[in-house]
């Protein structure tokens, strides 16, 4: 595993570059760290211990010490500590460098980095390694952690090793349980859909998303959704076992999508199972979210219809009776007129208005009340055809999740559900949930339901109280 580039790995190991402005706090010492270096010490040593314990302090990391990088700071300290020394300094041996560290490990507090420190390291990687997916942020995890215990940073290749170490473990962990509990059943429909030929229409209905609320888009996710019902609960219960994050299961999801068929039947069968299996959670949940937000468009904008054809319909009407309407005040006028006789008042009322007429009238007024109901419902037997096929089919994919009140109404739901998908129209709707004023409107003289206004839930559900 590679993890950094070669600049950043060079970097890793390199010298904290220090300004000019920062050198005298960054290399003055206090008591305590002075204690660790005796005078009666040779120059060249004080001065490389007290170089190295202000890197150290920055970078906890025994630095790949390069003379040409660290000249400005090796001056600065010779001409601020050291102003007489003449000489130029020994070079920095190896052996040196490790007697200075072990004397600064001491002087801030830090341990080394040991096989049981690799230990530690390597378990809390193991939990972080569930959430973090990217290398490079289990290497600033595993930075952040060695700070946080005081322990210094190993070299880049003993970290690379443990976070590949890790990483392929929790590989090795997540294929093991895939392998073991994953059903047989589940396996071979993921099998089938990426290689029968005769299943590529529903692979590619499960692979992509609805664009819209189209019919055919509709359809679309309904194929989706009839195949992925029959594994859901398997698969929903193997990401739980693998205790995967929510970040991770989106990334091995992500996954299933970025490679295409071809790719993925050339892969590690259990990395596909994986990879389908993370996906098919997260579009499981979206497509029924989907058929929420469809059914949603699809009452609203019908019902937002029917209104409308309401209006029309009032409108017309009442255009259609303001000359009788007019009429109607001439009868009203006559019997405000004291010199008109009983006699007369027939008469003339039979010449204004009409005994056609009035009937006609006396209906109007009589219903003007219910006409809104009455042209709602006329309105939705005008579109029993694909519009409310859509709606409810939409409904039977709807998913009710028990209220704690208006327990009647989510009885009734489940009721409506069942009627529908066992015999395809409503069998019984509880008369509570109803305003009586739109009972007639559903129920025949005989008070049986009416077939085409209750076979699909738009009518119910929109007219219940």
């Amino acid at each position: 595993m590679k993890i950094l580039t070669e600049e950043e790995i060079v970097e890793y190991h390199a010298s904290p570059a220090i300004s000019a402005e920062s050198q005298d706090y960054e290399f003055s010492l206090d008591d305590k760290e002075l204690s660790f270096i005796k005078k009666r010490e040779s120059v060249d040593i004080q001065v490389y211990y007290r170089l190295l314990l202000g890197y150290f302090r920055l970078k906890p990391i025994k630095i790949q010490f390069d003379p040409t990088r660290s000249e400005p700071d090796l001056k600065h300290i010779v001409k601020k500590y050291y102003p007489g020394l003449a000489r130029e300094l020994v070079p920095l041996s190896a052996a040196r460098k490790s007697n200075i560290y072990s004397r600064i490990f001491s002087a801030v507090g830090i341990n080394s980095f040991d096989l049981s420190e690799k230990e530690k390291l390597q378990t809390y990687l193991a939990q972080e390694v569930r959430t973090k997916l990217d290398p490079r942020e289990l290497l600033d995890q595993a930075l952040d952690w060695l700070a946080h215990q005081n322990i210094e940073r190993p070299s880049y290749r003993i970290i690379n090793m443990v976070i590949s170490d890790v990483t392929n473990l929790e590989k090795s962990r997540i294929k093991e349980l895939v392998k073991n509990h994953l059903t047989e059943n589940t396996k071979s429909i993921f099998l089938r859909l990426l290689n029968d030929p005769n299943s590529k229409d529903v692979f590619d209905a499960i692979r992509y998303q609805a664009t819209d609320f189209r019919p055919s888009q509709i359809n679309k996710e309904a194929r989706a959704y009839d195949c992925l019902r029959e594994i859901y609960e398997d698969v929903k219960m193997l990401v739980s076992v693998l205790k995967l994050s929510k970040p991770a299961i989106e990334h091995y999801a992500a996954l299933f999508n970025y490679h295409d068929a071809w790719e993925h039947k050339r892969s590690d069968q259990l990395n596909f199972y994986l990879y389908f299996s993370c996906f098919v959670c997260q579009r499981f949940m979206d497509i029924t979210d989907y058929f929420v937000s469809a059914f949603y468009f699809h009452y609203t904008t019908t019902h937002s219809s029917a209104r409308e054809y309401v209006k029309k319909r009032i409108i017309s009407e009442r255009e259609g009776m303001a000359d009788l309407m007019i009429k109607v005040g001439g009868v009203l006028d006559l019997h405000g007129d004291e010199s008109v006789t009983n006699n007369d008042l027939r008469n003339k009322a039979e010449v204004i208005l009409p005994s056609n007429q009035r009937e006609i009238v006396a209906k109007y007024l009589k219903s003007i009340d219910v006409d809104e109901e009455m042209y709602y419902w006329e309105y939705i037997d005008s579109i029993q055809g694909k519009s409310l096929r859509i709606i409810r089919k939409l409904f039977t994919f709807l998913k009710f999740v028990e209220p704690s009140s208006k327990l009647a109404l989510f009885n009734q739901t489940l009721k409506l559900k069942f009627d529908l998908e066992t015999e395809n129209r409503c069998i019984t709707f509880d008369d509570r949930l109803i305003y009586k004023k739109n009972r007639v409107h559903i129920y025949n003289d005989d008070k049986t339901l009416i077939p085409h206004r209750v076979r699909i839930p738009l009518n119910l559900i929109s007219r219940t109280a």
